[in-house]
């Protein structure tokens, strides 16, 4: 993230670009439709899946280019998380994406929350997190600062539906002093199972990640470290029909980027050839 210090404010974050993200993740069917928090870990950094906002900032994702507020600011696992306020003036932020909660019994929705400077106890200083616009929970520096990340749970059964829902996460500061508080790895359990998110996937040791399943504009495709050198991508329609071919070089720990926004809906497969093997990954575009 590009930006620039203001010296004169330790506890400010840098001052970011505004950059636009990818479109939210859309489900047009419960059939084919994910039920992951996209991204739950904010690893995408500015590529998220998030759809984001910040007055000052562009962004309220962070990593260590934004700075640590004295050593209080970090992620609670990897290199990035939501860091909201980190300024002394005017501060609106939000995060939001929608995914699919599947039918069941019971869900939870948790996350890590810290308040990491509470420059006062105002209530107004604050971040709700919503679901579908009702608010689960509210974080604001009238709870006082926390030490470390304190993990948060919430009985979402009643939208465990099947349904498309929305999350948001809307963070606002505005009484001329400095407060921090951060968000990390958000988690969905529906009747006891964790649905994957994609940050736990780019994580693992797989040799290929794809992303977002359906998709709605763009492919992305997250090469691991254990494929390296060259490789063929082919997007393939179901009659066999060869749509795109790229030829990429040195894919170690990359990211490729497929626009399908011309596309029609359907069923396509992803063939990946590297090295004298092939993988292949059926994917769906529903924008």
């Amino acid at each position: 993230m590009l930006g620039i210090v203001n010296s004169l404010a330790p506890n400010n974050k840098i001052t970011t670009m505004k950059i636009f993200t990818l479109s939210t993740l859309f489900m047009v069917s419960s059939i084919y439709a994910s039920a992951q928090i996209v991204d739950a870990g904010f690893e995408l950094g500015l590529a998220s899946g998030w759809t984001q906002t910040s007055t000052n900032f562009g962004s309220p994702i962070c990593d260590a280019v934004c700075g640590n507020c004295n050593g209080n600011c970090g992620p609670y696992a990897g290199d990035n998380y939501a860091w909201f306020g980190g300024t002394s003036v005017l501060e609106e932020g939000s995060l939001s994406q929608g995914f699919t909660i599947p039918s069941g019994t019971t869900a939870s929705l948790s996350f890590y929350k810290k308040i990491a400077l509470a420059a006062d106890s105002s209530d107004t200083e604050k971040v709700d997190v919503k679901l579908d616009g009702n608010i689960l929970y509210t974080a604001h520096c009238g709870n006082g600062e926390d030490a470390e990340y304190i993990q948060e749970t919430f009985d979402i059964s009643s939208y465990a539906d099947g349904g498309f829902h929305y999350l948001d996460l809307i963070g606002f500061s505005s009484d001329g002093r400095t407060t921090n508080i951060l968000f990390d790895n958000f988690n969905l359990a529906v009747d006891g199972t964790n649905h994957v998110g994609i940050n736990d996937l780019l994580n693992a040791e797989s040799e290929i990640t794809f992303f977002p399943n359906p998709v709605v504009d763009q492919l992305m495709i997250r090469f691991n470290k254990k494929m390296t050198g060259l490789a063929t991508v082919k997007i393939i329609d179901l009659n066999g029909k060869i749509i795109s071919s790229s030829q990429l070089n040195n894919v170690e720990n990359s990211t490729f980027t497929f626009d399908a926004k011309t596309l029609p809906n359907g069923i396509y497969n992803v063939v990946i050839e590297n090295d004298n093997t092939s993988h292949t990954e059926r994917v769906v575009i529903a924008h």
